[in-house]
Parts: C-alpha cells; structure tokens; sequence
C-alpha cells in the first residue's frame, strides 16, 4: 500500500514539476529538435507512437505524451464535422423545398384564379405565401386576392390586401391598380370621403398611372354623390383638360351635362353642355344619347320645332342606337297629340313600323295609329 502511494505521488510531482519547464526535446518555439514542425489535419489521425500506448489511450513516455496533446488540441472532432454537414444540407434541402412548394401552390392558384373558383385559389394563395412568403410573385398575389375577397362580398379583407401590397411591395407595378382599387371599393360601400382620399392619393402619388383618367372621373362622381355639384364639375373639367387623349373625356363632358340638368335643373345649360358632347366627341357612344336628351328638354319646354331637329339627327346619324325608335315615336306623337296633324302622324308611325317591326313599341304605335284612322 505504501509503495502504491509513493508511486502515485512520485507521477504526480514529476507531471507538477515538469508542467511548467518546456521538455528536453522541444525549442523554444515549440518545435522538435531535430523533426518536422507537426501539422495538424482536420481528418488525419494522430500519428501511431512508437512506445506504445497506456490504459487510458495515451502514448507511453513524455515525449510522445506532448506530442499526442498537441495533435489531438488541434483537431476538430469528427462528430461536429457530421452535426455541420447535415445542418448545411438540411438548410439547403428546406430552402430548396419551400421555393418548389410555394411554386407548386402559386401554379394551381392562378389556375383556380383564372377559372373563378375564388375560394379554392384563395387556399392556394394562402399556402404559397405560407412555404414561401418571398415568392417573386407575392404583390401579383395580395392584388389577386383582394379581388378575389371582392368577389366574395368581404371588402374589408380587400382593403387590407392592397394595403399590403402598397406598403411592403413599393416598386411593384401593381401599385397603382391597388390604389384605385381601394378608391372603387370605398365608393361601392358608399363611403364617398374615403373615396375620395384614395383617389386623391392615386393622383398625387402616381399621376402617370392608366388609372389616373379614371380616378380623376371617378373623383368627379363621389363629389356628386356628396352633392357638390361646383367641385364635382372642377374634377370633370380637369379630366378633359389634363387628360384629353384617353377615353374618358366624353364621359366627363356628359356627367357635367348631367349635374345642370338633375343637380342644378338648368336646362339651358345642360343644353349647352349636351351639345358640346356632340360636337367635341361625335364618335362617342354618348354623342347620340346627348342628342336625344336634347330633343327631350326641347320638347318638355314645348319648343317642338328643335325638338324634332334633334330627333332626326338621332336617326339620320345613329340610325342603329337604340334611342332611334324613340325619337321616331316621339316624333310621331309630337305630329299627333300636339299639332293634331294625323296626316303626318300616321306617316311617321308608319316608319317606326317599316324601321323597327320588332321594337317594343309597335303594339302602341299600331294602336294609336287605330285610334286616328277611327276618328
């Protein structure tokens, strides 16, 4: 027993004595006299040593004993090796995965989208921004799915989805179309103010969008749904005037043409209005409506005469407009009931017959044309 002691504290002075004196064989640099500086190897194993090895797997001796630590320190073990590399190829693999995934779902939303199965694209849409929320095509999405909620009567939801796409996607292309979308929403629910702001922000924000023309127009209308009729006719005219090569000038000139005759029940200037509609859009679809509408105020004033001048350029101008057949009648019925000419009258009833046989109207003409032949 007390040869065992003695030994154990003899190994334990010579390691204390030694720990801190550098060893016979080594230089001041920590450099075998004699060998090769030792490079460590990130997978070579600690070279074999010659003088064996002891029971807990250290060589035998002082000199390889140093030698075996210092390999062994500057190794890394191939364990955190493993761990690292499947860490790498797990982080790529998911990378990979939810980009496949999220093309996966955008793919079949947009042919739900396209077929109009609003609900099932709407799941899509939900899941590709779920894997891969950093889709390429994520604003063409919330754009998508704000009309898509539209469609769905949930307006609310729409909003917010343009909103997103407003401030997250600033350089999108679809920024502005969300914009207007948001204006159009809000004048769908009634909430004209709102509108108002909205497009308002459209045209400052973006005033060379596609939309501008008809954000400006539309601005016109929230103001006359307000009841404001001298402003909404100032947004009208900037349509005409900032924006005269689109399509919506003759819209505008119209919609003024309109607040004198029901908002401001100025018939003369709505005359007036009317007529520049016809003379600066003659092409439009409206240049027969407004030439009809005038012969009608011409005839409520009983002033017959200009009244029926504006009917037959209905006629002879548009004669395939569906207001045609009724300035035909009401021309008609002018001759008839007001100058009590039933000469002419039975003639002009007989051209709505001739021109129109399958209008709604002939079963009156055919039988106001029997009350005169009565007489």
């Amino acid at each position: 027993m007390r040869k065992k002691v003695r030994n154990s504290l003899s190994y334990r002075n010579l390691n204390e004595s030694n720990s801190d004196r550098p060893l016979p064989f080594e230089s001041r640099g920590g450099t075998a006299i004699g060998t090769r500086p030792i490079r460590s190897s990130l997978f070579n194993p600690a070279p074999a040593c010659r003088s064996g090895v002891d029971k807990r797997g250290c060589p035998k001796g002082d000199r390889a004993r140093a030698q075996f630590f210092r390999e062994r320190d500057g190794r890394v073990p191939i364990w955190i090796l493993i761990v690292l590399l499947v860490v790498i190829l797990g982080v790529g693999f998911l990378t990979f995965g939810r980009k496949a995934l999220g093309n996966y779902y955008f793919n079949k939303g947009e042919r739900y989208y396209q077929a109009r199965n609003y609900e099932v694209a709407l799941r899509m849409y939900k899941r590709t921004l779920k894997f891969y929320p950093e889709h390429k095509n994520a604003d063409e999405i919330h754009y998508n799915t704000g009309h898509i909620y539209t469609q769905l009567e949930n307006p609310e939801q729409a909003i917010r989805e343009y909103e997103k796409l407003i401030k997250n996607y600033p350089d999108s292309e679809l920024i502005d179309d969300a914009q207007f979308q948001i204006g159009k929403i809000y004048r769908g629910t009634g909430r004209d103010e709102e509108a108002i702001t909205a497009y308002e922000r459209l045209l400052s924000d973006y005033p060379q969008s596609t939309w501008a023309p008809r954000a400006q127009c539309d601005l016109g209308n929230a103001y006359k749904k307000l009841k404001d009729y001298a402003q909404a006719i100032k947004e009208y005219q900037k349509v005409i005037d900032n924006y005269p090569d689109s399509d919506q000038p003759p819209y505008a000139q119209y919609k003024i043409s309109e607040i004198y005759r029901w908002g401001l029940k100025d018939r003369e200037s709505a005359i007036k209005a009317y007529q520049k509609v016809i003379n600066d859009y003659p092409d439009s679809d409206l240049a027969p409506r407004a030439e009809y509408t005038i012969g009608y105020l011409y005839q409520k004033e009983k002033k017959f005469v200009p009244a029926i001048k504006a009917y037959r350029k209905v006629i002879k101008n548009y004669p395939h407009h569906d207001r045609a057949p009724v300035c035909q009648y009401f021309i008609a019925r002018i001759y008839n009931k007001e100058w009590k000419d039933d000469a002419q009258a039975l003639k002009e009833y007989q051209k709505v017959i001739d021109n129109y046989p399958r209008h709604r109207l002939i079963s009156s003409v055919r039988k106001r044309m029997g009350e005169i032949r009565a007489k």
